[in-house]
């Protein structure tokens, strides 16, 4: 009996041995995601204001942002912006690469983790000015980078919130969500700019046909609409994608 109960004993504990050998790679890179994201956050968090009069707190608010460019670039330099979207307590550096491929498996820090950061595409201007900047980042079930998108999959949420701000060292970028779209990887979302009005205005009919919900707003009102695409993975099926559109409504300088 004894020898039997030894048996099970060392099977069960071989069992979790080999359990804790696989998940731990998965738990230390959760562990270090989350230490430097603190850090950044240190860096992002909003200060005290000294000064109480609201115009000087809005002034000193876009300075702060300014120097938190700054003091992020010393970090690293790809870096090109702060993505800020209140109603999901999204707030992180955008940077770009070389490729769309380093910053899937390495954090802002550049360290290897494969867990990324959220990223501008390559072929995009760094200032944004592209018709559609495409911005990517992996779904973190923890809550970091692009998890909390996934609010917008509801109804009410995506009629309720829409405000999305970046911040370069230039100014601040004011946006609105028009769109949400799931579809699968290949579905042609990543068009940056277009060659003429008729297929600019194809590739918005497109989305609009092809979104789970969407805004009524004129985006061809302008000869240079300036869009941002938020990618991020989504599990509803194979090799999907969540992808939420925004429309840049304002532009304001330090």
């Amino acid at each position: 009996m004894k020898k039997i109960f030894l048996i099970f004993s060392l099977f069960f504990f071989a069992i979790f041995i080999v359990s804790a050998i696989l998940l731990f790679p998965r738990l230390k890179t959760r562990i270090e995601a989350h230490i430097e994201d603190k850090k950044i956050q240190s860096i992002l968090e909003d200060k005290k204001p000294e000064d109480k009069t609201i115009e000087n707190q809005e002034e000193n608010k876009d300075l702060e942002f300014k120097n938190r460019i700054d003091e992020l670039k010393k970090i690293n330099n790809d870096l090109v912006g702060i993505i800020h979207i209140p109603s999901v307590d999204i707030k992180e550096p955008i940077v770009q690469g070389k490729d769309n491929y380093f910053y899937l498996k390495h954090l802002f820090s550049k360290k290897r983790n494969n867990l990324g950061a959220i990223f501008l595409d390559v072929n995009n201007k760094k200032d944004f000015s592209d018709n559609n900047s495409i911005i990517y980042g992996h779904r973190v079930r923890s809550g970091l980078m692009f998890q909390n998108l996934i609010k917008f999959k509801k109804k009410d949420f995506f009629d309720n919130n829409k405000d999305v701000y970046i911040y370069t060292d230039k100014g601040i970028l004011h946006y609105e969500i028009f769109a949400v779209l799931n579809k699968g990887a290949s579905f042609p979302y990543r068009t940056l700019n277009f060659n003429s009005s008729q297929e600019m205005q194809e590739y918005f009919i497109n989305i609009r046909q092809n979104s789970r919900f969407n805004r009524d707003i004129d985006l061809l009102a302008h000869s240079h609409p300036r869009v941002i695409a938020l990618s991020t993975c989504d599990y509803d099926f194979q090799n999907q994608r969540l992808v939420v559109f925004a429309n840049l409504v304002d532009v304001k300088t330090y």
